[in-house]
């Protein structure tokens, strides 16, 4: 497979190379860029649905298993307003079910889209047609976009990116033409935008660094046409902020800039030279504005602003990459120090999906500008070059890839890298719980809870393993110690009412289920416990009931039917 993908990397930057830089027709750069795209993600259409948020988002959604536009357009996600991508997820779920090759089949289509249209906004603004397609080749290979191509719940940032993109392309045809279709066409976009993920508000500061790049005459009430993206913004700004105060700042203003400060020079570290991707970032030290890990990152930042602020003098173009860079990343910074009571992240590599578009401008530029500058021999190496950057980022994208196809595999690369993230040893725990492995899951349950004590997810199957293996008392002290916490969900719920059925106290079993189903009607866990408490109650019917409501609620699970099997070889 690699070896293939190689072929196809090379094969597509040859184009780039070809005939001594001669223009390639418009068609040419298309295809390779979709080919190029489509090699590096051949593994996208087998990948499974990851645990992170997938369900809660997608196809056991009830708001998209049910069609609720009503629902998608008056709820956060919880956090985010973004209707159109719980939209987009409605008319998956509708015609395909909970097929997860559909979501990431039509995640791959929005991200070779959203190279496209890289491409095509770059063209706007300089004359070399290899910068464009550079920019937009990188851009759709490097490997840090992959969490936003391979996780199904990356769909709100590929779909906002799309509108993003657009909208300014529009706005480049509106700067070129002044007619009202193109203004009109770039209005409409960045509302859609808007209604995907709140990031798009950063377009009417896009607008500033467009319009020096691209100067045309001034136009009556150039500036009153854009109040309505203003007004747009400061109201989606302001809907998303009322979630944000409640769920996102869970640190002070000096440890969030902190954070946010080595957020920025951890993204443009992996945007060169990527190294150790993970879904997960996690911080793991204190958070002190002496410690090196802050102190230098805002050393560097000092640094980078005099940079952007040289740029100037070193040209528009790398003014423009620079700019977008910083206002593209600059909403999603304080996002970098989301992690509630259980956790504390300083970044996330799918929110760098628009802000990487500057930095691989500025990259394409300043490798052409080694071709340019170089004597003939100097040439031949910066045409080698020019081919290795995309080459070595596209096997990189490829390979790691191939990691997002199982969650398990891929939590296990993460803790491999990153053995103190308390997230990933709880899925791979929960694989292991699935997969029968009780002792393995534990372990891994007994590592997340020992590194995060507040985490209820791996201390309520840890109070659940407990139950199984006969240690009651213990198992039931954790379950109630995370209702005393109030961090209760419906599975907590299950496994106090299992502990009750151990210790025979079945009305208080059943009252706990009975709110488990109150809430979830078809949890096979709930409906088969139900049944298991009928049958040591001798209510055998009602016990069959439950036991086909549960096979029905999840045809997939074993132990429901087990159970019935059972029930009706007793009954003989």
């Amino acid at each position: 497979m690699q070896t293939e993908t190689l072929i196809s990397v090379l094969f597509s930057l040859r184009i780039i190379l070809y005939s001594g830089f001669t223009v390639p027709r418009l068609w040419i750069q298309l295809l390779a860029i979709i080919t190029l795209t489509i090699g590096v993600y051949q593994f996208a259409p087998q990948a499974s649905f990851m645990p992170v948020d997938d369900s809660m988002l997608s196809f056991r959604n009830p708001i998209v298993t049910e069609f609720d536009l009503k629902g998608a357009f008056s709820t956060y996600d919880p956090e985010l307003y973004i209707p159109f991508t719980l939209l987009s997820y409605q008319i998956e779920y509708f015609f395909f079910g909970d097929d997860p090759m559909v979501y990431h089949v039509v995640n791959l289509v929005i991200h070779i889209f959203n190279a496209l249209a890289v491409f095509f906004l770059v063209r706007f603004f300089t004359y070399r047609w290899q910068v464009p397609l550079l920019t937009a080749i990188l851009f759709a290979v490097h490997p840090i976009n992959t969490e936003a191509v391979l996780w199904v719940s990356g769909r709100k940032d590929l779909l906002s990116a799309f509108f993003f993109l657009t909208s300014l392309i529009a706005y480049c045809q509106y700067r070129l033409r002044g007619t009202r279709v193109p203004y009109y066409s770039c209005l409409a976009l960045f509302i859609c935008g808007l209604f995907s993920k709140v990031i798009v508000v950063t377009v009417p500061l896009m607008f500033l660094i467009i319009d020096d790049l691209i100067p045309t005459k001034k136009r009556p009430f150039e500036q009153l046409a854009k109040w309505p993206f203003y007004s747009l913004s400061i109201l989606f700004l302001g809907l998303a902020m009322l979630r944000k105060f409640i769920s996102v700042y869970s640190v002070t203003y000096l440890e969030s800039a902190l954070l946010a400060a080595k957020g920025v020079v951890f993204y443009l570290r992996q945007m060169i030279v990527p190294h150790h991707l993970s879904m997960f970032y996690r911080q793991v030290t204190p958070i002190e504005f002496g410690a090196v890990e802050f102190l230098f990152p805002l050393i560097i930042l000092l640094c980078l602003a005099y940079t952007i602020l040289a740029s100037r003098m070193l040209g528009k173009l790398y003014a423009f990459g620079m700019m977008w860079f910083g206002i593209t990343l600059l909403p999603n910074l304080a996002n970098a120090s989301k992690g509630g009571k259980a956790e504390l992240f300083y970044a996330s590599d799918r929110y760098v999906y628009l802000a990487c578009i500057g930095i691989f401008f500025l990259l394409s530029l300043g490798l052409l500008w080694a071709y340019d500058n170089r004597g003939k021999v100097h040439r031949y190496i910066a045409a080698g070059i020019v081919m290795a950057v995309p080459c070595a980022y596209a096997l990189h994208a490829h390979m790691y890839s191939a990691k997002w196809l199982y969650p398990k595999t891929y939590m296990q690369y993460v803790v491999h890298h990153y053995p103190e993230t308390p997230v990933a040893h709880t899925l791979i725990g929960l694989s292991e719980l699935e997969e029968g492995n009780s002792q393995k899951a534990f372990k891994h349950f007994s590592i997340a809870v020992n590194q995060s004590p507040k985490f209820r997810v791996p201390l309520a199957h840890k109070g659940f393993l407990l139950l199984k293996e006969g240690r009651v008392e213990e198992g039931m002290e954790i379950l109630e110690g995370i209702q005393g916490m109030r961090e209760e969900t419906e599975y907590i719920f299950t496994y106090r009412a299992f502990g009750h059925v151990l210790q025979k106290q079945y009305g208080i079993a059943e009252g706990l289920l009975g709110q488990v189903l109150s809430v979830l009607p078809n949890d096979s866990k709930a409906l088969q416990m139900m049944g298991t408490i009928r049958a040591k109650q001798g209510r055998y019917e009602d016990a069959e009931q439950y036991y086909r409501q549960a096979i029905a609620a999840h045809p997939a699970s074993i132990r429901p039917k087990v159970a019935l099997v059972q029930l009706l070889n007793f009954l003989k």
